[in-house]
């Protein structure tokens, strides 16, 4: 009987690794972009704990609806179910996966996606606009556009900076913060997102892999 262990294959991995780093552009950024959010991980253990979704009680036994492209759609979409989310409100709508995921599965929830009016307004914007690779096409809400879920998906548009959020002050069960991710942008949500939530409300951040967002959790925390 042959028995491998972790020792057995640790070599031809490492060979196989240094080989693809040195050949590979994208292979390096890759491993680059996957220890450097590891490495803040783990400098934030004594603020920030880790949790697993699976660790999420309640959310392994929901049946999300949703996109398989982005794990974070449907673990989110679980969540507020867990969390009998009623009013859901995201910064950032991109292509509306997240929003209609959320629809999808909670029926009962209304949702609200903030997002710029188009790309002429990136000129305009009070703070500085991340990820110009999201602005080649403007195709904002293209994945809920004509589903059932539709009338629940409340597309608002404006730069989150300067919104006015007192309709929904003290109203939002859930806020999802993943509009631009400089350091100033990811404040001001922040502080309009605390400002929404209902007296049991709950907030999520996304890409904590973004150094402006892990300097402003890490600060908050």
């Amino acid at each position: 009987m042959t028995r491998v262990t972790r020792r057995t294959i640790l070599l031809p991995v490492l060979r196989r690794t240094l080989r693809a780093l040195v050949s590979d552009p994208t292979a390096r950024r890759e491993v680059a972009s996957a220890l450097w959010l590891v490495a803040k991980q783990t400098a934030a253990r004594d603020t920030i704990r880790p949790v697993e979704p699976l660790a999420l009680r309640g959310v392994d036994l929901v049946r999300s609806r949703g996109f398989v492209g982005d794990p974070n759609w449907m673990v989110v979409a679980a969540l507020c179910s867990v969390l009998e989310c009623r009013t859901f409100f995201e910064f950032g709508t991109y292509l509306g996966k997240m929003a209609w995921s959320v629809a999808a599965t909670n029926p009962d929830a209304e949702v609200y996606t903030l997002d710029l009016p188009g790309e002429s307004a990136l000129r305009e914007t009070a703070f500085e606009v991340t990820d110009p690779h999201l602005f080649r096409a403007w195709d904002r809400g293209l994945f809920f556009a004509g589903t059932d879920e539709e009338s629940r998906i409340h597309q608002l548009t404006g730069d989150s900076a300067t919104f006015d959020f007192a309709p929904y002050r003290g109203r939002i069960d859930v806020v999802y913060v993943d509009g631009s991710h400089s350091y100033d942008y990811v404040k001001s949500d922040s502080e309009n997102a605390f400002g929404m939530l209902t007296p049991t409300g709950t907030i999520l951040w996304d890409d904590y892999q973004y150094p402006e967002v892990y300097k402003y959790l890490d600060e908050l925390s």
